[in-house]
């Protein structure tokens, strides 16, 4: 993969991906007991050099004569979510003894695809289409906080939460989704508009969310960053039923699925947004269906099991990332601490289950006559527009 032969340098203060023959790793190695381990993992993830190839750092723990850690670092830049599972099953592949196949593009064809689409008529009109979703004022989402907003959002700040929803819910939720001809993502994500929507009273909404953007057969096994963003403009109104605005985010998630090649950062480009040191361009909220994995992996003599990363973080104000259980559906929270108490955000996800069990039991339910267990009204703040808030859950 020519992504971990690659360093980042500049050339007339443009950044560009230098690619090497060869490259040398040094793999560390330690002995050290589990809290021992634990402690090596704690200082293991640092900063890169972009311009120092390669952009990978790998160590290995020994904990017991039959018991290893393994720990990969990659720098996001030459890497997405997707290439951590390429790299487990390459892994998988060289350890068993087997070879792997060539690949037929690398990452700079990709790019270079990129720049002749841009170029392109296809382009343009996948351009017309998001800058026509985004004529006019673009809505800033004026959801409460327990602290004022700082000047400058700090991503290392953030915590999680998950819950496990209940059985009963996926066999309703999968019923609805047969039987009104959508997906996984499309439901969690309507839920996830009415619930900002209940809070705000917002009409106007845009949520963020991650795409693979990896369109083409031949770039499913190569190592890089391909993700894009979608930025998703609904607009639930409270005169709605929830079938209706079911549909209305089908036909949203389908317009920007069909146009999905054109680049989130073109789109802040064109539509000028500026900078903020404490907002993201568009929307300070993302939702994602997980379709991402760090599972068992059985080879011979060895079994290997994700592990993940301790590091707490948040990109976006919140962030649910729904996952498919075996019999259910889980969904975790991310939030950022600067904004949130832990408290706050558990508060937040039980409305997000409790708006499920609402609409799965009445579709035709109106999202005015949606109720949450603390009514909307009560967690409101008269300095929002200053972005400070107050739950006073």
């Amino acid at each position: 993969h020519e992504a971990l032969r690659t360093a980042i340098v500049l050339k007339d203060e443009e950044p560009l991906q230098q690619i090497y023959d060869s490259v040398n790793l040094d793999i560390q190695y330690h002995e050290a007991d589990r809290q021992g381990a634990l402690n090596i993992h704690d200082n293991f993830i640092k900063p890169f050099d972009l311009s120092v190839a390669p952009l990978l750092r790998v160590g290995l723990i020994k904990i017991t004569e039959y018991e290893y850690s393994l720990m990969v670092d990659m720098q996001h830049i030459i890497a997405d979510g997707i290439s951590v599972q390429i790299l487990e099953k390459d892994f998988t592949t060289l350890y068993s003894g087997e070879s792997l196949p060539p690949l037929k593009l690398q990452y700079k064809d990709f790019s270079q695809w990129q720049n002749e689409l841009l170029k392109s008529g296809q382009m343009k009109a996948q351009e017309t289409y998001w800058l026509k979703k985004f004529q006019g004022d673009i809505p800033v989402l004026r959801i409460p906080t327990d602290y004022p907003r700082p000047p400058v959002m700090n991503v290392a700040k953030g915590d999680h939460i998950l819950i496990h929803m209940e059985p009963d819910i996926k066999t309703a939720v999968s019923a609805i989704i047969e039987e009104n001809r959508i997906t996984v993502f499309i439901f969690f994500l309507a839920v996830y508009n009415v619930l900002l929507y209940k809070y705000t009273h917002q009409e106007d909404i845009v949520v963020v969310s991650p795409i693979t953007g990896r369109s083409h057969a031949d770039l499913d096994n190569v190592i890089g960053v391909f993700i894009n963003m979608l930025a998703l403009r609904n607009r639930p109104q409270p005169h709605l039923t929830f079938r209706d605005f079911l549909f209305q985010v089908r036909e949203t998630a389908l317009g920007a699925f069909d146009n999905q090649d054109y680049q989130f950062e073109e789109l802040i480009n064109k539509l000028g947004v500026k900078s903020e040191a404490n907002r993201n361009p568009l929307s300070d909220t993302e939702f994602a269906v997980d379709n991402i994995a760090l599972g068992e992996l059985q080879m011979t003599g060895l079994k290997m099991e994700g592990f993940g990363s301790h590091m707490e973080f948040a990109k976006h104000d919140l962030y649910i990332l729904v996952s498919e259980t075996m019999d259910s559906f889980e969904a975790k929270l991310r939030f950022s601490t600067q904004l949130f108490k832990r408290s706050t955000a558990e508060k937040i996800l039980d409305h997000y289950v409790e708006t499920i069990r609402q609409v799965i039991n009445n579709m035709d339910i109106k999202l005015e006559d949606i109720q949450l267990s603390i009514e909307a009204s009560s967690i409101e703040s008269t300095s929002i527009e200053n972005d400070e808030g107050d739950f006073n859950f």
